[in-house]
């Protein structure tokens, strides 16, 4: 996986693959303007989230990222520090499922 995902590189990737449980690794450093938007939207089977080990994302980068993921339990950690307006608007939004949240946000 490459160190940064460009501007809508990943945007819905995966939007709709309802039998998708596992995620693949996501990029380390940087995830531009809106490039994971909605990349799970609709994935009903997904159990767990990917690490999201970007330390500077763009805006809308994680936006309705995991939109509709009903089996997700747990939220990823969010060790970003450089944050640009809604990138995380509606990242889990009808994570119906989700019991634990992350422990910190340090932006």
């Amino acid at each position: 996986m490459p160190s940064k995902v460009e501007s809508y590189g990943l945007q819905n990737l995966f939007k709709g693959c309802s039998s998708l449980k596992y995620p693949p690794k996501m990029p380390k450093k940087k995830v531009g303007f809106y490039g994971c938007y909605g990349m799970f939207e609709g994935c009903t089977s997904l159990l767990e989230a990917p690490e999201l080990p970007a330390t500077s994302i763009d805006s809308g980068a994680y936006g309705y990222m995991f939109l509709h993921c009903t089996s997700l339990k747990q939220a990823p950690e969010l060790p970003a520090i450089g944050l640009s307006t809604e990138c995380y608007k509606g990242m889990f939004h009808s994570c119906t499922s989700l019991v634990k949240a992350m422990d910190i946000l340090p932006a």
